[in-house]
């Protein structure tokens, strides 16, 4: 489209070219017919060439009229293509108005599609599946219980318990599922507060009357070998779980006793036996 005005806009300056040379012949046509009349009537030229300079008087007149008329023609067609220009340069917006609306609606529908895939946030096993295919759900509705396959302990230890506890000890753990079968782990992490004062409805004393009551401090301890893959294990299962807070140390006293004892046993087995042997010579 802007080839075919650019060509329109050459047309209309090779017409108006066309025109202002037929302009310049057309007045010295005029001029030289003028000059012939004066002369004609002066008897100084024939009427032959009077008539002669008249009739390419008026064909320079007339052919001035056909190039201002061509140069209007012209313009005209440059105007319409101007005008086609202008209707498809806004045809053509419209179109891509329409495509990148399109384009939002596809986009639009992608993301609902993807809406319709629930991804997992991690390897494990499915329990408690309340959804069947072609059921119709709610936002917010629970569809099931996702249960992981990295398993670890929640043993709610006494707070008397946890002097010589930190992260990091070790500790075997007996699980009741696999007949009491112990497992390497250690302490991950101890909770920050007991675990009443972190449930639903912690308790509140009120009424001023305290009653100490032993409380139950979450403890996170984790598995250092891995588990059973051909059992199933998961939440709610009982353990007995026995951490190792510190090592066996005997007085200074006592281990001095027991030194001298094995020097005094030492003497003995080696007094009996160079007697055996004395007696064997």
């Amino acid at each position: 489209m802007q080839t075919k005005l650019a060509t329109a806009a050459a047309t209309v300056r090779e017409s108006q070219a066309d025109a202002e040379a037929m302009a310049a012949t057309a007045t010295r046509a005029q001029a030289d017919a003028t000059r012939a009349g004066a002369l004609r009537e002066d008897k100084t030229i024939s009427a032959q060439e009077f008539d002669a300079a008249r009739a390419t008087s008026e064909q320079a007149a007339a052919n001035l009229n056909s190039a201002r008329q061509k140069v209007e023609a012209d313009n005209s067609r440059v105007k319409e293509a101007n005008a086609e220009y202008v209707a498809t340069k806004s045809a053509v917006a419209m179109e891509l108005a329409k495509m990148r609306q399109t384009q939002a609606d596809v986009s639009s529908a992608q993301l609902n599609v993807s809406y319709t895939r629930i991804v997992a946030p991690a390897d494990g096993r499915v329990t408690r599946k309340s959804v069947e295919p072609g059921d119709y759900v709610e936002t917010g509705q629970a569809l099931l219980a996702l249960v992981p396959t990295e398993v670890w302990v929640e043993a709610n230890y006494k707070e008397s318990q946890l002097k010589k506890m930190a992260p990091g000890q070790h500790v075997r753990v007996a699980i009741d599922a696999l007949g009491g079968r112990t497992f390497a782990a250690h302490v991950d992490s101890i909770q920050a507060g007991s675990g009443a004062q972190f449930s639903l409805l912690p308790p509140e004393n009120a009424t001023g009357n305290f009653v100490k009551v032993v409380q139950r401090v979450p403890v996170k301890i984790v598995f250092d070998e891995p588990l059973p893959t051909d059992r199933t294990l998961g939440p709610g299962l009982s353990v007995t779980p026995s951490v190792a807070v510190g090592g066996f140390e005997l007085p200074s006293w006592l281990a001095a006793v027991i030194a001298v004892a094995a020097g005094v046993v030492a003497w003995v087995v080696f007094g009996y036996l160079a007697r055996r042997r004395g007696a064997a010579k």
